[in-house]
């Protein structure tokens, strides 16, 4: 009897041990892929901007919303997963970024925003539609 006990316990152990799964630290891939983001914004690159952003503007509203300023070093402040299906990984990000103005060639200001992510079959869309922002947006 006292083995069937310890062999359950050593069971119950065991599960409880491999159940318990280390989350996955995305701060280092979203701010990879943020750092991308923001140098396609400052070398005003339409084609990789293109390729990372969700809701994709056209050229001339690409070109007019960032054509005094641009983003440089992110910095993710918090980061949260609140979506998991499967394939499809969606994060909300609170991130600081240098405002850079091309004029001046200098720091204007920090920006604090709220941002999404999206992970899809490990390619990394940003939302930046809803980028909340009350300096440059």
């Amino acid at each position: 009897m006292k083995k069937f006990k310890l062999l359950l316990m050593f069971i119950f152990i065991a599960s409880v041990t491999s159940s318990c799964k280390k989350e996955i630290d995305y701060k280092p891939e979203i701010t990879n892929f943020l750092q991308r983001w923001a140098v396609s914004i400052r070398d005003r690159n339409y084609q990789d901007y293109s390729n990372m952003v969700k809701y994709v503007k056209s050229e001339a509203q690409f070109n007019e919303k960032y054509e005094y300023y641009y983003l440089q070093q992110p910095v993710i402040l918090n980061l949260k997963k609140f979506h998991d299906e499967g394939n499809v990984q969606r994060f909300r990000i609170n991130v600081s970024f240098y405002g850079m103005d091309r004029v001046k060639k200098a720091k204007s200001s920090d920006i604090n925003g709220i941002l999404v992510i999206e992970k899809k079959d490990n390619i990394y869309k940003i939302d930046e539609q809803i980028f909340i922002d009350n300096t440059y947006n």
